[in-house]
């Protein structure tokens, strides 16, 4: 799929400075919060961070209509995509076409 406006947030928890450098090369946006989606017509949300940061920003995001792509910045998890070792060569839309398609239906429990 293509997009048009790629954006992504970054867990302050994780170390992700290669990450978030290598999407703003690649023109993506970093995103602060939910209004900069609209403002800047985001279509695809990269999240930088570990698979909690990942649940977060479901919840975070859910009433938007914009895809997600998780991009692991530790060690372990299921939800996100390991690139570091990917970035060198391949473009944001390569990894994406690369990667594993998943429907996730987050859970709140109150």
């Amino acid at each position: 799929m293509q997009y048009k406006n790629i954006g992504f947030i970054a867990s302050e928890v994780k170390q992700s400075d290669m990450e978030q450098e290598y999407l703003l090369k690649q023109g993506c946006i970093k995103i602060q919060n939910v209004s900069d989606l609209k403002k800047y017509k985001i279509d695809l949300l990269c999240v930088l961070g570990g698979d909690g940061y990942m649940l977060r920003t479901f919840h975070k995001f859910i009433n938007t209509k914009i895809d997600f792509y998780g991009i692991n910045c530790g060690t372990q998890g299921f939800l996100l995509n390991n690139c570091r070792n990917k970035f060198d060569n391949k473009t944001i839309e390569e990894l994406m076409d690369n990667a594993q398609k998943y429907s996730v239906n987050p859970l709140k429990a109150l």
